[in-house]
């Protein structure tokens, strides 16, 4: 049994990873930056500055220069500006550029008549199940390699999409 769970979640992990094309495609960009953009433009409207490298980093898992890179490509995109911020001169402020807006209103669209597609398909409770399954399954995993709960996926790619509005679909 555990031969044919692996050999599924293999070919699921191929799956999701062909899905995230239907993001990229329309965008030019990669998923990562389409996260860390969605990421910035939460904390510039949450907190005025955007999130931190590490904070990304933490949330992504992945490393340092992983972050610069995907921030660097993000405002040679046009789609973020970095600035020194104004009370601690150590850090960068990130904030979203209205061509950066643009992109993240294409894509919660885009998004949310993908997932209306999917939901007349199969119906929201099926969806739905899905979700809380997938997540008892990796919360499962994670807690047999003795790692703590993950929150990262918490926050939406889609930054315009308030938690509420995504729990009413």
């Amino acid at each position: 049994m555990a031969s044919n769970l692996v050999r599924k979640w293999m070919q699921m992990s191929v799956r999701l990873r062909k899905l995230k094309n239907v993001f990229s495609a329309d965008t030019g960009m990669h998923m990562n930056e389409i996260w860390v953009l969605g990421k910035i433009d939460n904390a510039v409207r949450t907190s005025g500055c955007g999130v931190g490298n590490t904070q990304i980093q933490k949330d992504m898992q992945i490393t340092k220069s992983a972050v610069s890179q995907i921030i660097d490509s993000l405002v040679e995109k046009g789609y973020v500006d970095r600035s020194p911020d104004a009370e601690d001169r150590r850090r960068m402020c990130l904030t979203v550029t209205p061509s950066g807006q643009q992109v993240l209103h294409q894509l919660t669209e885009t998004a949310n008549d993908l997932a209306d597609k999917v939901a007349a398909n199969m119906g929201e409770e099926k969806i739905q199940l899905m979700f809380d399954l997938l997540n008892e399954f990796i919360d499962g995993f994670m807690e047999t390699q003795g790692e703590p709960e993950d929150d990262a996926g918490s926050d939406s790619m889609c930054p315009h999409d308030s938690s509420a509005s995504r729990d009413a679909r």
